[in-house]
């Protein structure tokens, strides 16, 4: 039997198949950097109908990363580590979360989704 916390993982990631496509586009926000420049906090953003849906929570799920309010920031998913794009990090390991098996004809898995800045 699964546990608890893989069953909220693999519901999250089914969740976020319904609502990504591959083509789409998840804008990433950075919330907050630790003071060793170590760590970040990002927030996951998509466009729907002209209207932002803030899908952070889902995507700290789909991965099983910890999400951490930084205060006035807001909220972000925790993304360890330094000396690349943690952004493009978050949103390819997203990928890869949600279509693993994934064997398209021109991109591999970890590119299904694009990453923007805001």
């Amino acid at each position: 039997m699964p546990s608890k916390s893989h069953a909220a993982q693999e519901e999250a990631r089914a969740t976020l198949r319904g609502i990504l496509s591959p083509g789409d586009t998840v804008h990433t926000l950075l919330r907050h950097v630790a003071r060793s420049g170590m760590s970040r906090n990002i927030a996951c953003v998509i466009v729907r109908d002209g209207e932002l849906r803030d899908i952070t929570w889902l995507v700290s799920k789909a991965l099983g990363w910890p999400v951490r309010n930084s205060g006035r920031t807001g909220e972000g998913v925790v993304v360890g580590g330094c000396g690349m794009d943690m952004g493009f990090h978050l949103v390819h390991s997203l990928c890869y979360a949600l279509w693993p098996d994934w064997k398209g004809e021109t991109l591999r898995a970890g590119y299904q989704l694009t990453q923007r800045w805001m």
